[in-house]
């Protein structure tokens, strides 16, 4: 190998970003040869594997110390340890001392994955190396063992070149921190088609609008057709004042009719009567008699519900609150659909500001290993190396913060949306650009005006008022009924046909009432009423 190296090595040596960009060709090639064999017969996510090999290099520590380690948040780590300690995988120790402080260490199942890794490493580097020399061999453990101490000279401890390496990879494809994440790259019109489909605030205000369309039915159930029968049995062995009328007298009754209100206030009524009697009178010339009758009639109001006035009042009212209640219910959906895409951009925002975050915080690390370096020839002096190292730390604490609200913003969303996947990571797909376009003003505010619910919803509550207004005014009238009907009265109908008439009737009833101080108090009713109505129209006018 080492022949090969030195044959390999061009006369002009590249300089140095060449060959770091070189690496970043090869490496991930390598990355890819060895992943699929490492992790053969681990049901562990690489993750977690990296975190077992981190515990039980430090054999215990705590989880501020284990997320320094492996350079991630607190609540990332976190995370980690803990899918770790339900598996089995790590236990936390109280410490004697201190009650409130607990160490983290592996189990004999933690330790058995790390065998089995290791053991995967050994056979896959044991195929690697074999058709190399002893001394060729050597190369790869000499390059690894320098670079990590290099490494950790600058405080980056990482289990070894390769794990650095996956490691790396895992922060740019699944943020290393987490286990096989599901991703959602939701874009804004998908966040919002989601959210009408999955969130619980919107479903209820659409059952809301659902339930108040059936007001609609009941409203006009007056208008449905009536049917209604009756059956009667009348015995009377009542005793009689003379022997002729007999002891003993029964009547039978059976009687159906429908009947239906049409909306111009007139009740129609279809009746058929049947009537059998028996009596032992000796006055009587026949024992026995039946009587059928059909009816028809008409109850027409002409006072108080002129025409309907008052019933065709009572179903608009109740159409126009089923309106009222749709704009309710779509100005509720719009409301949490607005929530919902307001929290879509804020995590965009939040996300393009923790980018930045991490700029700052790679520049201020930079800055940071400069002075370190520098502190050690005496370059630089003591105070001004203190004052890049705490601007690395608040830089460092500023990211995890804006780190964590990011985490808080995508929980927003998730609970809008109604998403039950603890480890699922949203990525919007829309990025943080303004749009700068020149809208008319006066003409997005009358578009704005005339689309806004509150104020349709107003306009049909003055109108619903007036209708109101129209029937109270009506219901001070006397009622006053226009009663016909029109009777065909067959005698004798089952034994023989005796006789048949007809028999029609017309009538004009008037009720009213006499008490004056009704009268008063409707009428101040509808003066207030008119003044609340012209008010409600002068305010949207």
């Amino acid at each position: 190998m080492l022949n090969k190296i030195h044959e390999a090595i061009p006369e002009k040596i590249p300089p140095l970003n060449q060959i770091a960009e070189e690496m970043s060709v090869q490496m991930p090639k390598f990355i890819r040869y060895m992943h699929p064999h490492i992790f053969n017969g681990i049901n562990v996510p690489p993750a977690q594997v990296y975190t077992l090999i981190t515990v039980d290099e430090e054999k215990t520590c705590n989880l501020t110390q284990i997320s320094k380690i492996l350079n991630v948040s607190a609540p990332t780590a976190s995370g980690l340890i803990e899918r770790l300690v339900k598996k089995g995988y790590l236990k936390r120790c109280q410490c004697k001392n201190d009650r409130r402080v607990h160490y983290i260490s592996v189990t004999k199942s933690g330790e058995n994955v790390i065998k089995m890794f290791r053991k995967n490493v050994f056979e896959k580097w044991k195929v690697i190396l074999k058709g190399f020399s002893p001394v060729e061999r050597m190369g790869p453990l000499l390059f690894v063992k320098s670079v990590l101490e290099d490494i950790n000279k600058m405080k980056k401890t990482i289990c070894s070149l390769f794990i650095s390496s996956v490691v790396l990879v895992n922060c740019a494809s699944i943020s290393y921190a987490q286990e096989k994440v599901k991703e959602y790259n939701l874009s804004f019109e998908q966040v919002t088609i989601l959210a009408l489909k999955n969130n619980f605030d919107i479903q209820i205000a659409r059952y809301d609008a659902m339930i108040a369309k059936t007001d609609k039915d009941v409203s006009e159930s007056i208008y449905d057709t009536i049917f209604d029968a009756e059956v009667k049995y009348r015995n009377n062995k009542k005793a009689q004042s003379a022997a002729a009328y007999g002891t003993k007298t029964r009547d039978d009754d059976y009687n159906a009719g429908i009947s239906k209100k049409l909306p111009s206030g007139t009740t129609i009524g279809l009746g058929f009567d049947n009537n059998r009697n028996w009596t032992d009178a000796s006055s009587a010339s026949r024992t026995e008699s039946y009587t059928s009758d059909l009816s028809f009639s008409l109850d027409q109001d002409l006072g108080k519900n002129f025409l309907g006035i008052q019933d065709r009042g009572n179903v608009k009212i109740a159409l126009i609150d089923i309106e009222k209640a749709q704009f309710t219910s779509l100005e509720k959906i719009e409301t949490d659909i607005a929530a919902v895409q307001n929290a879509y951009w804020d995590l965009v925002f939040n996300l393009e500001k923790m980018r930045i975050q991490q700029e700052m915080v790679e520049q201020s690390k930079a800055l940071y290993d400069i002075h370190q370096e520098k502190l050690k020839d005496g370059l630089v002096e003591i105070p001004e190396a203190i004052a890049s190292e705490a601007n690395y730390r608040r830089r460092k604490n500023e990211f995890d913060l804006a780190a964590n609200l990011v985490k808080s913003k995508e929980n927003v969303i998730k609970l809008l949306l109604n998403f039950n996947d603890d480890i699922s990571e949203i990525i919007p797909a829309d990025k943080l650009e303004l749009n700068e376009s020149k809208n008319n003003l006066g003409q997005e505010l009358a578009v704005a005006f005339k689309n806004r619910r509150d104020y349709k919803r107003e306009k049909k509550d003055i109108e619903s008022k007036n209708i109101a207004l129209s029937m109270k005014k009506n219901n001070i009238w006397p009622e006053i009924n226009l009663i016909a009907s029109l009777i065909e009265a067959l005698v004798g109908i089952i034994c023989s046909m005796k006789s048949r008439s007809l028999i029609f009737s017309i009538a004009l009833r008037l009720s009213s009432m006499v008490y004056s101080s009704f009268f008063g108090i409707r009428s101040t009713s509808i003066f207030f009423s008119r003044l609340s109505t012209i008010s409600l129209n002068r305010t949207l006018l």
